[in-house]
């Protein structure tokens, strides 16, 4: 800042955080022009003029500290007053619970507005698109947040701020790799290893279309990842699957007798309901349905003995489920004069969820598997009339595909979690 007759005033290092009241006293001495006042000490940012308590993680914090679930709206717990909720176990970008199990301010989890950019990314309880770390600047997490913006939560909010591209060409590239002979023990006492596997790569660009006033902002996260995890069933046994109940003990290791339903009589009184059973606790083929047996061909057989008199437990195999997530997502800016800017933002993750049949039967029902999708849009318009009034116009939208962990319907809807055929939501 400069006048003639007067110091020139120069401030830096301010800090420009999103959400945020921004004041700079400038002083002008009398003076020469060419005598520079210049101030480069950083002030606590001290909210004036609300009456909401807020934290915000700045680019920094975001860019540097190790994120091993790299979900972003998961920095809202460097905020003393966010409690992670205890159910809070799926913590991965794609699993669209995750977000928002957060307790703010005593607030309750499942309640709190979540934005990008100020559009709303949240479906009822769950979160549609969730960025890269790498591509947002900050994360601002609100308390008491009264604002007319919000009226979906019980007061608190998270929001996250997008990078956007400059005029200096920037960017960064990132591979993380887990892989079972590196991993620790999953298990010190009895020694067992972690067969978990992860290949996480993707990198940002931001970069100028048009000097001073078209910039873009693009960035991309992939992951191939294997959870080791295993197939536990009870099966019928080799005998039971012909009829033959006459080894089948109960829970005190008695037998375990078949009734005769064609047997079944009930006292005058109404009171006693009697019934014969089956001699030698051997179904005979005349009574077994043809529907029931078919379906007995067809299931696989027990791998290994049963625990306790049931017999439970007597299939084991691993299964392991593929993760393939992407995540792409596109910003552009555009600065025609200092009064008018535009923004548009493109963003989509898509996650098949997929692991093997390993019983070798077309009768097995996969029910590990899914597809985790979610498209989120926005753009604004914002218009500086004068130094005290702004003119915005804002529009997003966003889609979610992301079943609630029910494979045999990947096309649930992820609104209104009903199970069936694929809906339009």
């Amino acid at each position: 800042m400069q006048l003639q007759g007067f110091n020139k005033f120069v401030q830096e290092n301010v800090i420009l955080q999103s959400r945020s009241d921004v004041t700079v006293d400038a002083v002008l001495r009398p003076g020469d022009v060419r005598e520079t006042v210049t101030v480069e000490a950083q002030a606590s940012t001290v909210q004036f003029n609300s009456s909401k308590l807020e934290t915000t993680v700045d680019s920094a914090l975001v860019s540097n500290l190790p994120q091993i679930s790299r979900n972003p709206l998961l920095l809202a717990r460097l905020d003393p007053a966010v409690v992670q909720s205890d159910t809070a176990r799926e913590v991965e970008p794609y699993m669209t619970w995750s977000g928002n199990r957060q307790q703010i301010g005593g607030g309750r989890d499942y309640s709190n507005d979540l934005q990008i950019d100020g559009s709303p990314i949240g479906i009822g309880y769950k979160t549609s698109y969730m960025p890269s770390p790498d591509s947002v600047q900050e994360v601002a997490v609100q308390q008491n947040a009264v604002d007319a913006e919000y009226g979906h939560s019980s007061g608190s909010a998270i929001t996250l701020t997008m990078k956007a591209g400059t005029n200096n060409w920037h960017g960064n590239l990132f591979h993380q790799g887990q892989y079972p002979w590196a991993n620790a023990l999953e298990n010190r006492v009895f020694r067992t290893t972690n067969l978990g596997r992860v290949h996480m790569y993707g990198g940002t660009l931001g970069s100028p279309i048009k000097k001073n006033k078209l910039f873009n902002f693009f960035s991309y996260e992939q992951w191939r990842k294997t959870d080791p995890n295993d197939l536990i069933q009870t099966l019928p046994t080799d005998l039971e699957r012909e009829g033959n109940f006459s080894q089948s003990r109960n829970a005190v290791n008695g037998l375990r007798t078949i009734y005769d339903p064609f047997t079944t009589q009930t006292s005058a009184d109404g009171r006693t309901v009697t019934r014969m059973p089956i001699p030698g606790n051997i179904l005979p083929k005349s009574m077994q349905d043809p529907v029931a047996m078919l379906y007995m061909s067809k299931l696989w057989k027990p791998n290994r003995p049963g625990q306790g008199p049931y017999n439970v437990n007597n299939y084991y195999v691993p299964l392991p489920i593929r993760y393939d997530y992407h995540n792409l997502s596109n910003r552009t800016d555009y600065v025609p004069n200092e009064k008018l800017r535009f923004y548009g933002r493109y963003s989509k993750l898509w996650t098949p969820v997929t692991t093997s049949n390993p019983t070798g039967s077309d009768f097995y029902v996969n029910d590990r598997g899914s597809q985790r999708d979610a498209l989120s849009i926005s753009g604004d318009a914002v218009y500086m009339v004068n130094t005290s009034t702004i003119l915005k116009y804002l529009i997003s939208g966003f889609r979610d595909r992301s079943p609630p962990d029910l494979g045999q319907f990947p096309s649930i809807c992820g609104m209104c979690a009903m199970e069936g055929p694929p809906k339009s939501c």
